[in-house]
């Protein structure tokens, strides 16, 4: 059996080049997944040894009691 789907997916950078008046009556799907890696990166580049990602808060904290108290800098977006 073969299922043609006529889906469209477009895909934007910026919150900016929404155009609200074409999103009416349609489903919309918004990934974020620039922050993290900038985070990263940023932290990488000002001297962090590395850096342990984690899918919460709670898991941050569970991973940062698994070190040293001035070994690390908890970082996220909480809520978001």
């Amino acid at each position: 059996m073969t299922v043609h789907l006529n889906h469209k997916v477009h895909v934007l950078f910026r919150r900016e080049d929404l155009d609200m008046a074409r999103l009416e009556n349609k489903e919309v799907i918004v990934l974020d997944v620039l922050f993290a890696t900038s985070a990263m990166i940023t932290a990488l580049a000002h001297g962090a040894r590395g850096v342990i990602p984690t899918l919460d808060e709670l898991g941050a904290r569970e991973a940062a009691a698994r070190h040293s108290p001035q070994s690390y800098v908890l970082s996220g977006e909480l809520h978001a």
